[in-house]
C-alpha cells in the first residue's frame, strides 16, 4: 500500500528506504513513555477524547487477562495496538521533550494509559503509607513492598513526565502529552501553557502535593472552542473519564466491589508454581508464600498486592507498537491503509489548525478567517450522519473553484494540496481570501445545491431565484453532477460580495446555461464521456480567447483572477459543444442527429425525466397526432419547476409505453427488431409511481384507456372512458375503476398519448422522439443566448 501511494509522487521507493519512511518499534509501555519517546503532542485536527467507561473497562480486563496468563507462562503479555506517530512538535515551544511526536493514530489509547498511570501512581502511594505505618506487617515483607512500591510509582511517574534540570520549579516536570496549539511545552511559567484537558490534567497531577487527594480543574484562562479538543465540554468528559479509571482501579485494588470486583484472584497468582512475582518483579517464588498468608489477613496488603501486580503489568507486559513514519503525509498514508473501523479525518479538520497557528493562537478567535471557518464547520457539522462524505465534496469543488487544480475525493490527497495551496499564500489578504472562498462553496453547496436557497450566512436565506433556476439546480442534484458546483460557487460568490440583482442575475445564467451544456453534451456522447475534464479545463485554463479560467488563482500564486462575465461562460459552452472532437453540436439539426437513435433510458434514466418534462413544459395535446403542441400557460402544465423532482408524484417515474419485454400482450413486434427503440425517449412518458406497476406491461389498447382515465380533466370524464373501455374488454374491478377515478390528475402528456388514433410503432417512436427533443431544444437553447440579456 505504501509503495503505491508514494509511487504516485514520483519517488522510487527500494527497499533499504522503507524503513525510512516507516520506522517500526515494539515496546514495553514503560519503554515507550519514559525511554523512547520525551513527549506525544496530539495534532490540534485531531479528535477530543471520547473513549467511552466500555472501552476502558476492555483495556483494564485485557490486562487482567495476560496477568491471569502468566500464572503459567512466564512470557505472557498483553497487545494494544499500533500507534502511529511523527518526529517533532513544531518549533513554537520554547522547551520540547527530547524525541517528541506527533500521534497521527493512537491518542485515545495512548490518553487512557496515561491517565490510568496517574490513577495508579496515586493509589499506590496511598496505600504505601498505609503499609509504611503498620506494625502487622512482617518488616521482611515491608522491606518488599517498600523497595517495590517505590519502583513501580517511580517507573509510572516517568511515564508522565519529562523532567528537566532547569527551569521554575513547577514547570521543570513537562507533561509526557500535550495538544497542537493549545498547549506549549515550557520549563518557565512565563512560556508554558498546558490548556489541554489531557495536559492541563497532566500538569496538574505533577505539581500536586503528593499524599493529597488530586481533583483536576479547568484552568483560569478563557478556553477556544475552536481549539478542538479543549473546549469546556471536553474537560467535563476528560474529567469524568479520569475519575472512572479511578474508580476502577480502586476495584481491582479492593477486589470485593464494582465491575473489576475479584479480578485478581491472589491465591491464584501467587500460588504454587505461578510464575507471576518471578516474571514482574525477579522475586524469589519463597516469597510468595508469605505475601499470600499475609494478604488473607490484611486488606491493605491484599489491596497494594493487587495495584502493584496491575501497575507492573502494565508498564512491562503491556506491548505497543510505535509506527514512526517519516513526515505527516506518509503517516496518514499507513493510518488510511490500516483504519478499517473509524472515521478517518477529513480534510477540514487537519486544515484548521493550519489557519488557527497561520492568525496566532490569541488573535484567531477575532480574525476573518475564524469567522470562514466557524460558518464551513457549522454547516458541515449540521448533517452529523454523512460528514465524511459531505467533506469530500466540498472540499473537491472548492479546491477546483479556488485554485483549478482536481484533486481526488481521498482525505489524504485533499489533505495534500489544502496544505500546500495554504502554505504558498504569501501574506493574511491571501491566506483570508481562500479561507473566505471556502465558506462561499460551502455556502453554495449546502444552501444552494442542497436546499435550492440564496444564503450568506449559515441559517439566513437573504435571496431567491426563479423558478426555471430552481429546476436546473434540482436536477443536476439528482444526477449527483457535482462537477458543476465550482463554476456555480464562483457566481455564487460574486453574489455574496455583492448581493444584487445583477448578480443574482449573473448566477442564474450560469445555471441555466451549465444544466443546458450538460445535458446536450450528455445526449450528444451517450453519456459523460469526458465532460468533467471539460469542466476542470474551464476552470483551470478558461476557453481560449473566449472566456478567461473561472478558478480564483491559478493554483501556484494567490493572485486573484477576475471572474468573467456570465455571458463568457455561456459563449464558452457553445465553442466547447460546436467542437467537440466526437459529437460536435452547433445545431437542432447536429443534436438531433446524435441524440435520437439513441436508448437514452438505458444510459441515463433520470436525463430522460428531465428531458419529458422539459418538452412537456406548457404542452397539450395537439389533436389525435399523439403528439403536443404549446398550449396556454396553466398550474398543470408548468414542469420547469424544482417541486416537479419531489413533492409532486404525478410525475415520480419514467414508463415505457411499448413494455421493455414485448410478451403476449400484442405489441408491435417491429418495435423489439431493435433493441434501442423501446427505450428511445418517444416510448417513454411520466406517470405517478403506483400507477406505473399497474399499468406496465398491459395491451397498447389498455394503456390507452387507462392513460385517457388518468389524464381527464373531470371526474365524469374518467368515468365515461373507463365505461366505454371496459364494455370493449378491458378488464377491471369496480374498485379498480373507483381507484383510478381517484387518481385522476392532469397530466398533459398523457392526454397527447391517449388521443393517438395510430398502433404504436417503431417508426412512432422515432417520430415522437424527434419531436419531444425539439420541444426540448428550443428550452435549452434558449438557455444558452448568444447575447447577454438584460438583467
Amino acid at each position: 500500500m505504501a509503495g503505491s501511494r508514494t509511487a504516485n509522487r514520483k519517488v522510487l521507493v527500494t527497499t533499504t528506504d522503507v524503513d525510512a519512511l516507516f520506522k517500526p518499534t515494539s515496546a514495553s509501555v514503560r519503554q515507550l513513555l519514559s525511554d523512547l519517546v520525551g513527549g506525544f503532542s496530539i495534532p490540534s485536527y485531531q479528535r477530543p477524547y471520547r473513549w467511552m467507561p466500555a472501552d476502558m473497562r476492555r483495556l483494564c480486563e485485557d490486562l487482567i487477562a495476560g496477568l491471569d496468563r502468566l500464572v503459567k507462562d512466564p512470557s505472557a503479555v498483553a497487545f494494544v495496538g499500533a500507534i502511529i506517530t511523527v518526529s517533532g512538535a513544531g518549533d513554537e515551544h520554547p522547551t520540547a521533550p527530547s524525541d517528541a511526536r506527533q500521534i497521527i493514530d493512537g491518542q485515545q489509547r495512548l490518553t487512557t494509559i496515561v491517565m490510568l498511570a496517574i490513577a495508579l501512581h496515586e493509589q499506590l502511594g496511598n496505600v504505601h503509607d498505609k503499609l509504611s505505618t503498620s506494625r502487622s506487617i512482617p518488616s521482611e515483607e515491608a522491606e518488599w513492598f517498600d523497595e517495590h512500591i517505590s519502583e513501580v510509582r517511580g517507573q509510572l511517574f516517568l511515564c508522565l513526565s519529562d523532567q528537566k534540570n532547569y527551569g521554575d520549579e513547577a514547570f521543570k516536570k513537562l507533561p509526557k502529552i500535550t495538544r497542537g496549539i493549545t498547549d506549549l511545552w515550557g520549563n518557565r511559567a512565563s512560556t508554558a501553557r498546558y490548556l489541554s484537558p489531557i495536559a492541563n490534567l497532566i500538569h496538574g497531577y505533577l505539581v500536586h502535593t503528593d499524599g493529597v487527594l488530586y481533583t483536576p480543574e479547568r484552568p483560569a484562562l478563557e478556553i477556544k472552542p475552536e481549539s478542538t479538543g479543549s473546549s469546556p465540554a471536553d474537560f467535563d468528559y476528560l474529567h469524568l473519564r479520569y475519575q472512572q479509571l479511578r474508580r476502577m482501579t480502586r476495584d481491582i485494588a479492593k477486589g470485593s466491589e464494582g465491575d473489576l470486583a475479584d479480578s485478581i484472584d491472589l491465591q491464584s497468582v501467587l500460588g504454587s508454581g505461578s510464575a507471576v512475582l518471578k516474571s514482574l518483579f525477579k522475586t524469589s517464588s519463597d516469597t510468595a508464600p508469605a505475601l499470600r498468608a499475609l494478604a488473607s489477613t490484611n486488606e491493605d496488603v491484599a489491596h497494594a498486592l493487587r495495584l502493584l501486580l496491575f501497575a507492573r503489568f502494565l508498564l512491562e507486559r503491556v506491548a505497543v507498537t510505535q509506527i514512526n513514519a517519516k513526515d505527516e503525509s506518509y503517516a496518514f498514508d499507513l493510518f488510511d491503509s490500516l483504519n478499517t473501523t473509524g472515521e478517518p479525518l477529513t480534510a477540514f479538520e487537519t486544515f484548521v489548525p493550519l489557519v488557527v497557528q497561520a492568525e496566532g493562537f490569541e488573535d484567531y478567535a477575532s480574525s476573518d478567517s475564524f469567522e470562514h471557518i466557524a460558518l464551513t464547520s457549522r454547516l458541515l457539522s449540521a448533517d452529523e450522519g454523512n460528514v465524511q462524505r459531505q467533506t469530500e465534496r466540498l472540499m473537491t469543488s472548492f479546491i477546483l473553484a479556488d485554485a483549478g487544480v482536481k484533486v481526488a475525493s481521498k482525505h489524504n490527497e485533499q489533505r495534500r494540496e489544502l496544505t500546500r495551496l495554504y502554505r504558498t499564500a504569501e501574506n493574511d489578504a491571501q491566506r483570508r481570501a481562500m479561507t473566505r472562498q471556502l465558506a462561499d462553496c460551502a455556502l453554495c453547496y449546502f444552501h444552494l445545491w442542497q436546499r435550492l436557497e440564496l444564503a450568506r450566512g449559515a441559517t439566513g436565506v437573504e435571496g431567491s431565484l426563479g423558478e426555471e433556476s430552481l429546476f436546473s439546480l434540482r436536477f443536476l442534484a439528482k444526477l449527483n453532477h457535482t462537477i458543476v458546483l465550482a463554476p456555480l460557487s464562483r457566481y455564487y460568490s460574486r453574489w455574496v460580495m455583492d448581493p444584487t440583482a445583477a448578480s443574482v442575475a449573473q448566477l442564474e445564467v450560469v445555471i441555466k446555461a451549465s444544466t443546458a451544456f450538460s445535458v446536450l453534451w450528455r445526449t450528444a456522447h451517450g453519456g459523460t464521456d469526458g465532460i468533467d475534464g471539460v469542466y476542470r479545463r474551464l476552470m483551470s485554463q478558461g476557453c481560449g480567447i473566449i472566456s478567461a479560467p473561472l478558478a480564483r488563482t491559478d493554483g501556484q500564486t494567490h493572485d486573484i483572477r477576475s471572474l468573467p462575465p456570465a455571458q463568457d461562460v455561456v459563449d464558452a459552452y457553445r465553442h466547447l459543444l460546436a467542437n467537440s472532437n466526437t459529437f460536435a453540436v452547433s445545431s437542432i439539426e447536429d443534436w438531433l442527429g446524435h441524440a435520437a437513435a439513441r436508448p437514452i433510458y438505458d444510459d441515463q434514466a433520470e436525463l430522460s425525466r428531465f428531458l419529458l418534462l422539459v418538452a412537456g413544459h406548457h404542452a397539450v395535446a395537439d389533436g389525435s397526432t399523439g403528439l403536443t403542441k404549446d398550449g396556454q400557460e396553466a398550474d398543470h402544465t408548468a414542469m420547469l419547476r424544482a417541486e416537479r423532482y419531489t413533492s409532486d408524484d404525478r410525475l415520480a417515474t419514467v414508463e415505457h409505453v411499448a413494455p421493455q419485454t414485448r410478451g403476449d400482450n400484442g405489441w408491435n413486434a417491429d418495435i423489439y427488431m431493435s433493441p434501442s427503440a423501446v427505450s428511445m425517449l418517444g416510448n417513454l412518458t411520466l406517470l405517478p409511481i403506483d400507477d406505473n406497476s399497474f399499468i406496465s406491461n398491459r395491451p397498447w389498447c389498455e394503456k390507452k384507456a387507462i392513460y385517457g382515465a388518468l389524464s381527464a380533466d373531470a371526474p365524469d370524464e374518467t368515468k365515461n372512458i373507463l365505461e366505454t373501455a371496459v364494455s370493449a374488454g378491458l378488464g377491471l374491478t369496480p374498485e379498480k375503476q373507483e381507484y383510478l377515478v381517484e387518481r385522476r390528475q392532469h397530466l398533459p402528456m398523457l392526454r397527447a398519448i391517449s388521443q393517438y388514433d395510430g398502433e404504436w410503432t417503431r417508426e412512432f417512436i422515432q417520430a415522437r422522439t424527434l419531436h419531444l427533443l425539439g420541444r426540448a431544444w428550443s428550452k435549452l437553447d434558449a438557455w444558452l443566448p448568444d447575447e447577454e440579456q438584460e438583467v
